[in-house]
């Protein structure tokens, strides 16, 4: 037979067999990209959600200290006076 013929062949099968191992780790790279996407994704909802979970509980435990002080205050003021209003109809 033709020795070229032979060795196009052989570097056209050898060729072919480099590129479908190449798409094949391109496949899986892309694969495992997608898949850290999500998970990133998933992670930054909960890195949200427990940020916003956080300031909520914040700002209750600081709206119930304002409320502890402010019943204080109010109970340590003493009228000097009292005065006692009656409506006639």
């Amino acid at each position: 037979m033709y020795p070229k013929l032979n060795i196009f062949l052989f570097l056209s099968l050898l060729f072919s067999f480099v590129l479908v191992v190449y798409l094949l780790n391109d496949f899986q790279i892309k694969k495992t990209n997608a898949k850290i996407f999500k998970l990133n994704k998933l992670l930054n909802l909960e890195v949200d959600e427990k940020i916003e979970l956080e300031s909520r509980i914040l700002a209750k435990k600081s709206l119930k200290k304002a409320f502890d002080v402010t019943s204080i205050e109010l109970s340590m003021i003493r009228p000097e006076k009292v005065v006692y209003l009656e409506v006639v109809n």
